[in-house]
């Protein structure tokens, strides 16, 4: 992602660009697959973690980012499609994290997926599939 498509996009979504936000985001969009939140630390130089911290959540909040929250507690962060917005994140698909390499990958469906839950109050629903990567199965 540029830094100009980045500016974009932070306008469209009424943040400022400061240097955090335009790192962050060219940080997470070079990865091309979920990004823990220690791989986002490390990669960063000369920002607290609670600066960051409250940045992410930001951009969760603001549907440029969602939040894959797995089994062991470990946070990763994907950037949205252009669907999600402050309102609603869109993104509809499976985290797939590798059970040898434990990278996290959004995988798309070609279908929408529907579940029969006319009958509860659902806020939100996170489907995790594991196994293994192309590249450790190879």
């Amino acid at each position: 992602m540029t830094k100009a498509n980045i500016k974009k996009l932070l306008r469209t979504r009424n943040l400022k660009a400061t240097e955090l936000r335009l790192v962050l985001l060219k940080i997470i969009s070079s990865f091309n697959k979920a990004v823990s939140y220690q791989e986002i630390q490390n990669s960063l130089i000369k920002f607290d973690r609670v600066t960051l911290y409250r940045t992410l959540n930001t951009f969760v909040e603001r549907g440029i980012l969602h939040k894959i929250i797995l089994e062991d507690h470990q946070n990763f962060y994907a950037l949205c499609s252009m669907e999600c917005t402050v309102d609603k994140h869109q993104c509809q698909h499976i985290h797939f994290q590798c059970n040898q390499c434990k990278e996290v990958l959004c995988l798309e469906s070609r279908e929408p997926i529907e579940l029969d839950i006319s009958n509860h109050f659902v806020d939100d629903i996170e489907i995790t599939a594991s196994g293994l990567c192309q590249d450790c199965h190879n």
